[in-house]
């Protein structure tokens, strides 16, 4: 552009646009924001975006936005707004490397038009204020809040509405985001923030519903920092809070209870006398005629969890809560009238939108699987007031035991009654599964009873009293297995769950055997709610019982396969999770020819006959995949068919994606897919998968090489974990191994906690492989862990992952992994500690002990935590022992026996110090 080499001979102030420049700008705008094809718009986003820094193109943006807003062409109109959010990010990106002339420019020309008459202009320029002060010096805070003070107190009679609204919602964006330190100069008594915090009290009572919902959430985005202006004015802000609770608006009594709740949740100690009042306006919130207004009520009652004052000042209202909760867990009438629409619905084919879309599960996913009742995980979850409202029951019932069944029992049992419509009866046993573990105690004597009352329910000609009867069951599958209570204090055991059973083989049997036959029953129901609600009871039933269920497994196993056979699309998934279940956790069980026909045959001839292209290919790659890791070398029979389809399959992918075929471009999923599942054949039939590797000259190991570098990060994810399976039972095939493994160490980021995890995970099974030749690459791996161990980013599996690759390390190299020792050698034993009691746990330990010695100096100041790990090692194999035995004693020497008693034994827990004494003959 022409301007951009003129040479500047005048100020800032005397600047003057170039006509033609503000056209050439004008068009890329255009061409930017309404293509005529993808490439002109590409061509026009570059040319703006090469523009972004330079000075004079901000002042073109001010001028375009500032002039063409007051245009009454709607098309110049959206150049100006267009403009002015270019300027906005400008500001957000480049503020502070701004000239003071420039700063000044855009203040002086945009933030006047706060009050310009459209409301898309008004909300630009507040963006770009809150910009400004998000980015500025902390001076330049006090001079914009007090000309928005300014435009308030004007008051809102009907000419000052758009000056009103213009500064109103630049201070609700303004403090969404303001830090403690951004208040500083404003939050003195002098200051201006005493001014703003009244003006915005004095229009929560406006009379434009508008400004008063603008107000409060300004007014709200100010109480986790809590200013001082705030504290000050704490009476007031909570006594306005409850007045508005009870205003005619459900926005102003929806944000206001929002207020509430944030201030109980955070700063309860400046509000205590006024608790009994605002949990008396939440009871009649959550009773509120606006549905949003008793959702977010009822958000109150987790925030006082977090305080035991509360919770002990909640028993005297939970007479009145529980009625409350348990009506709000009743269906809403439009949703009975739909239920009762479909009371049969058989035959009714599956549309799409009943059909979830399948997001494919990673080799080890199960582990960290937490649906919620409906079976769907969290982020996929409509929070509704009738969830909220389970969920804290099943809180409550933790916290008040007894004290909540109490209030709860008797309501449910006037609710049970048959008589009842079906709503009422359903609503009753949905609370009854909330409180189910809470209450455990309490109900246990009861349970003989309810199991039967919930087995006849399942037989209800309500559909939806039979879907939430099966879950209602598998909320007592622990006392089903096992049958007797166990208190779970101390364990992740459920709490359903014993140890030791003190009931009898034949009463277990008995409420197992009915409820199983109930649940198998259910996978023929002729309606597909139902359908879903039996699969996924057994499927949560399969998970509990183990070998448990081996007598039963003929039965369970005719019902699935016929299920998979007949069941629609929306029910299938569920039924494929009931096989992976299965395969899982009982793969030696399966391992006989009948089983094998009756379950693996039919699975593997659907994957065949599914086309590489469709989706529903993926959930079958899945039970595919349980089935092998199960089933270990009774998956053999099947490698083949499976094995040599994803190679297939993989090399058609990627050959196509190479050449830029949109037909594979969009099959990422498939090829992660094939890439797990080769993974799992591997771990399961582990040597013999050396004739796999080999095939076609490697053929699978080149097109992994490229999948280690693929632009999509879960391909490359699954690719780390296959080479990490390869390294474990095919090293000898591995190929190109150094850049193997400086790939693997690239991926050592933030960029992804699930690709990162594989690569460490990899880097230690080739350093178990390798030995000594890791060296080039062990202080590098172990810089990188460090901040993954000490927990500064990463998921637990992770951190968990890089503390066993870097004790691996210390076996073969332990001079790379002691030189910052200190520094995370604390939460690397609390990390091991946890740890499964494997081969890898093993093995980091040895690296452990190895690292201590090469340092033994950086150890001392954490060598109770040392101690503390090795004891958690229940029995420890032989050799792990007496290097355990050596290192204590050795550094009891090196220290001598007051520093070893005043800096290791005095500080350590009294457990740790007996099983020193008692395992290691030290004290």
């Amino acid at each position: 552009l022409n301007y951009i080499t003129h040479k500047k001979t005048m100020e800032q102030e005397q600047w003057k646009p170039l006509e033609s420049d503000v056209i050439q700008i004008l068009h890329m705008l255009q061409a930017a924001r309404e293509p005529p094809n993808p490439e002109a718009s590409q061509r026009a986003l570059d040319e703006l975006g090469a523009l972004q820094r330079r000075p004079e193109f901000n002042q073109y943006l001010v001028y375009i936005f500032t002039t063409l807003c007051d245009s009454t062409d709607p098309t110049q109109q959206q150049l100006s707004t267009y403009a002015g959010l270019l300027l906005k990010n400008n500001v957000k990106r480049y503020y502070l490397n701004m000239s003071q002339d420039l700063r000044n420019f855009i203040k002086r020309h945009v933030v006047f038009k706060i009050t310009h008459p459209q409301t898309l202009t008004r909300r630009t320029v507040g963006g770009i204020i809150a910009e400004i002060i998000f980015a500025t010096d902390l001076d330049e805070i006090p001079q914009i809040m007090r000309f928005l003070a300014e435009l308030l107190s004007k008051g809102d009679d009907a000419t000052n509405i758009t000056d009103v609204d213009g500064a109103l919602s630049a201070i609700e964006e303004i403090t969404r985001d303001l830090n403690v330190k951004k208040l500083d100069p404003i939050d003195k008594p002098t200051g201006d923030l005493p001014l703003i915090i009244n003006q915005l009290f004095r229009f929560c009572t406006s009379k434009h519903e508008h400004f008063q919902v603008l107000a409060l959430n300004a007014l709200s985005d100010l109480i986790p920092p809590f200013p001082n202006a705030l504290v000050d004015q704490i009476d007031n802000y909570v006594k306005l809070l409850l007045f508005l609770s009870k205003h005619p608006s459900p926005r102003v009594r929806r944000t206001s209870s929002l207020s509430l709740i944030l201030i109980t949740d955070l700063h309860l100690d400046h509000i205590t006398d006024y608790i009994r009042e605002i949990i008396d306006v939440h009871i009649q919130l959550c009773q509120d005629s606006d549905p949003e207004v008793a959702l977010k009520a009822t958000e109150f009652w987790r925030a006082v969890e977090n305080s035991r004052a509360c919770k002990e000042l909640l028993v005297g209202y939970l007479g009145k809560l529980v009625p409350v909760l348990l009506k709000n867990i009743i269906y809403t009438a439009d949703e009975i009238r739909e239920y009762e629409s479909n009371m049969q619905d058989i035959q009714t084919p599956d549309r799409d939108q009943d059909v979830t879309p399948y997001i494919s599960k990673g080799r080890q996913d199960e582990e960290e699987d937490e649906d919620d009742e409906d079976g769907k995980e969290d982020d996929e979850i409509e929070y509704t007031l009738r969830k909220v409202s389970c969920v804290v029951l099943d809180h409550f019932s933790d916290d008040y035991g007894r004290l909540l069944w109490d209030h709860v029992q008797p309501l449910m049992q006037q609710m049970i009654v048959p008589t009842n419509p079906w709503y009422i009866q359903e609503a009753a046993i949905l609370a009854l599964g909330c409180v189910a573990e809470g209450c455990a105690v309490e109900i246990e004597a009861e349970l003989p009873g309810i199991i039967l009352y919930l087995i006849n329910a399942t037989n209800s000609q309500f559909p939806y009293v039979r879907v939430i009867s099966y879950w209602c069951l598998t909320r007592f599958a622990g006392w089903l297995i096992y049958g007797h209570y166990q208190d779970n204090t101390e364990t992740d055991e459920s709490v359903f769950e014993q140890r030791d059973a003190t009931v009898s083989i034949e009463v277990k049997d008995k409420y197992l055997r009915q409820v199983l036959a109930v649940v198998l029953k259910g996978l023929e129901d002729q309606h597909k709610k139902v359908q879903e609600s039996a699969s996924s009871a057994l499927a949560n039933i399969l998970e509990v019982a183990h070998k448990r269920l081996v007598p039963y497994l003929p039965n369970v196993i005719t019902a699935i396969m016929k299920a998979f056979h007949s069941a629609q699309a929306s029910c299938r998934i569920i039924v494929y999770d009931c096989m992976e279940v299965l395969g899982q956790n009982l793969g030696n069980e399966l391992n006989t020819p009948d089983y094998l026909n009756a379950l693996v045959v039919p699975v593997l001839q659907r994957w065949q006959s599914v086309k590489d292209d469709d989706d529903a290919l993926l959930p079958l790659f899945d039970v595919l995949k349980r089935f092998a890791m199960g089933l270990g070398t009774g998956f053999v029979p099947f490698v083949e068919p499976v094995f040599f389809r994803c190679l297939n399959m993989m090399q058609n992918i990627i050959t196509g994606e190479e050449q830029d075929n949109q037909e594979f471009l969009s099959m990422t999923r498939q090829l992660v897919a094939c890439l797990d599942i080769t993974a799992s054949i591997f771990d399961a039939i582990h040597e013999l998968a050396v004739k796999l590797v080999q095939y076609e000259n490697k053929k699978l190991l080149n097109l992994v090489y490229k999948c280690m570098l693929h632009e999509v990060i879960e391909v490359r994810q699954a690719s780390f974990g296959l080479i990490g399976e390869t390294a474990r039972y095919c090293f000898p095939e591995l190929v190109n191994v150094k850049g193997v493994i400086e790939t693997l160490i690239k991926n050592v980021c933030y960029e992804s906690d699930e690709a990162c995890n594989d690569a460490i995970w990899a880097l230690g099974e080739i350093t178990m492989k390798l030995g000594t030749e890791m060296e080039p690459y062990a202080q590098t791996m172990v810089r990188e862990m460090i901040p993954i161990v000490k927990g500064l980013y990463g998921s637990e599996r992770m951190v968990e992952n890089a503390a066993i690759t870097i004790g691996r390390i210390g076996i073969w190299i332990p001079a790379a992994a002691s030189a910052n020792l200190a520094e995370y050698l604390s939460p690397w034993c609390k990390t091991l500690r946890v740890a499964t009691a494997d081969r890898e746990k093993i093995e980091a330990y040895q690296g452990l002990c190895n690292i201590i010695a090469h340092n033994p100096e950086a150890a001392v100041s954490n060598f109770t935590w040392v101690c503390d790990a090795i004891t958690h090692f229940e029995e420890p194999p032989t050799e792990l022992y007496q290097l355990f035995y050596r290192l204590l004693h050795s550094m009891k020497e090196k220290l001598g026996q007051e520093t070893w008693y005043n800096k290791v034994i005095y500080p350590c827990p009294k457990k740790v110090v007996e099983d020193l004494q008692n395992k290691y003959q030290i004290n």
